[in-house]
């Protein structure tokens, strides 16, 4: 869960007072420790980014605010070029004025946006932040793909010009973010009108425009990434945290070479219907529209035309159940009745469940790891970077992120996502998961069925098939199942070097080396070998 550390300062500026444990709680926050004057504060909810604040904590507790600037039309301009497009391809922006920074809250705001690229932004893959002196910019900005050795600038906290090429090599944040963009032909810049360099995304600012101290008032603000509702997102979060702090927001135009033209910030909210019969359904109490309404607009829900929007700074409105889960905490759980319970049963596993625990202490004791990962995926991790043609997989509607967009068929590719972040650990690495994947089904009521899967790999210099037959073999031993494998083909897995794997004849899984070309595509530098079985079919 993220976890930040707030200044008892700063809250008495953004709140007036310093939040007690009960209301942390309905900012799903809560007090982890006290460390002098500042305190140490774990936010429970990860889809809550804009929670992960002081400003955040504090919008969430001081009822309802109007924020102008959603309204306000753009009076400058960021021009996005083609050739970014194939890198980095969104941005957002906004300029800050007269804002009143002091030592406590510089440091928030750089805790707050570091805590948004590193885990909302999965370590800068789909999100990272700039904060600039907007005094030394000369507008429109322009964000370009260039070649690595084309441009030279001064780096953060370096005092030599470097080139692109020779700040992924040089420079600490080159060294731990490189591996995003190395493999790209042109690389994502940020220039202001007189070709002064802004900030070199996702990996460093320069020194001359990028550097913020407190006695700074008036700044450009800039996410950029490959998920554009992420970077909408993201911009109106830390808009609303500057304006918070007082300041003023001046919206941007970004200006794409499609003729495409987004503001940012901007209002994302969908319209939504609730009725009071729904939340007297999953709360049971009776509430009217009035006080629906009323207990809402605490939450900065606006009321239009009779439909709910929820704030521009949320996106983890998915049903209405979570519009009704918002009237639960600012209506406040103490003030429902408890309800003792009707019936008394006695549960146990389920037999699938034990063998699935059974096969966890197993892979364990021959010496893998287990990983957790979301069913959730993108299509290019299952599809494209498998090296496997189009085929059936169960998509989602209106998704908010490409990133999980479909339900995974397979679990290799969760594994390989964690490989190719692995690589400056020391091998073999050995890492396996269990966990459901969705198959395409058209003989199933919801052409779909959910199954059980165990995935295992093995990666260091000399992995290959034997070695993973062997472990596959002590799995079976230990399991007390007879199988068998034969020779297949598959395009993820080298030709020759991959087998179906049977029991009692069926195909239950498959048990090879996986092809280069699936390996350049994740970026990995080492061979792998792998297997994947269905548990349901020999449960």
């Amino acid at each position: 869960m993220p976890t930040i550390v707030v200044h008892k300062e700063d809250f008495l500026t953004l709140l007036g007072h310093v939040p007690d444990t009960d209301e942390l709680a309905r900012a799903k926050s809560q007090l982890v420790d006290i460390l002098d004057d500042e305190l140490k504060i774990e936010i429970a909810d990860t889809n809550r980014p804009d929670l992960w604040s002081a400003e955040g904590i504090a919008r969430e507790l001081s009822g309802p605010k109007e924020y102008s600037f959603f309204d306000t039309s753009p009076q400058y301009e960021v021009i996005v070029s083609p050739e970014v497009l194939e890198v980095r391809p969104y941005i957002g922006a906004f300029l800050v004025k007269d804002i009143k920074l002091t030592d406590i809250s510089l440091r928030s705001i750089i805790q707050s946006q570091e805590k948004l690229s590193d885990l909302y932004g999965r370590g800068r893959r789909d999100i990272a932040i700039g904060i600039y002196d907007a005094s030394k910019i000369v507008f429109p900005i322009h964000y370009r793909g260039v070649h690595p050795s084309e441009v030279r600038f001064t780096p953060l906290d370096m005092t030599e010009e470097l080139s692109l090429d020779e700040i992924l090599d040089k420079h600490p944040k080159g060294i731990e973010y490189g591996h995003l963009i190395k493999s790209c032909k042109f690389y994502p810049l940020l220039v202001d009108n007189d070709n002064k360099v802004l900030s070199f995304p996702p990996i460093i600012n320069s020194r001359y425009i990028g550097e913020v101290k407190p006695a700074h008032t008036y700044l450009f603000c800039e996410t950029t990434g490959t998920n554009l509702e992420m970077v909408l997102l993201v911009t109106n979060i830390l808009a609303t945290n500057f304006a918070d702090r007082g300041a003023q927001i001046l919206p941007i135009l970004i200006v794409y070479p499609n003729g495409k033209k987004v503001k940012t910030p901007q209002d994302i909210s969908e319209p939504w219907e609730l009725s009071p019969h729904e939340v007297q359904e999953l709360l049971g109490i009776s509430l009217d529209m009035d006080e629906i309404h009323s207990i809402l607009r605490a939450a900065n829900y606006r009321i239009k035309d009779g439909k709910l929007y929820p704030p521009p700074w949320r996106a983890d409105i998915m049903s209405v159940a979570d519009i009704i889960e918002d009237i639960a905490i600012h209506r406040g759980y103490n003030t429902f009745t408890p309800v003792g319970l009707t019936d008394f049963t006695v549960g146990h596993s389920a037999p699938i469940e034990e063998l699935i625990e059974d096969i966890r202490n197993i892979m364990v004791g021959i010496g893998f790891e287990e990983i957790l990962s979301h069913v959730l995926t993108s299509k290019d991790n299952l599809i494209h970077r498998m090296n496997l043609p189009e085929h059936k997989i169960i998509e989602i509607d209106n998704v908010m992120s490409l990133s999980y967009s479909v339900l995974r068929d397979t679990i290799i590719p969760s594994l390989l996502e964690v490989e190719s972040l692995s690589s400056k650990s020391l091998y073999p690495h050995k890492l396996f998961e269990v966990g459901e994947v969705v198959i395409y089904d058209p003989d199933s009521p919801e052409y779909s069925r959910t199954v059980n899967h165990l995935a295992a790999i093995v990666a260091h210099p000399q992995a290959n098939f034997s070695e993973t037959h062997s472990y596959l073999n002590a799995l079976f031993h230990q399991l007390d199942l007879t199988y068998k494998i034969e020779p297949t083909s598959h395009p993820s897995y080298i030709s020759g070097r991959v087998a179906k794997i049977l029991v009692n004849n069926n195909e239950i899984g498959i048990i090879g080396e996986l092809h280069p070309e699936v390996l350049t595509r994740w970026n990995i530098k080492v061979p792998v070998s792998a297997f994947e079985i269905e548990i349901d079919a020999i449960g």
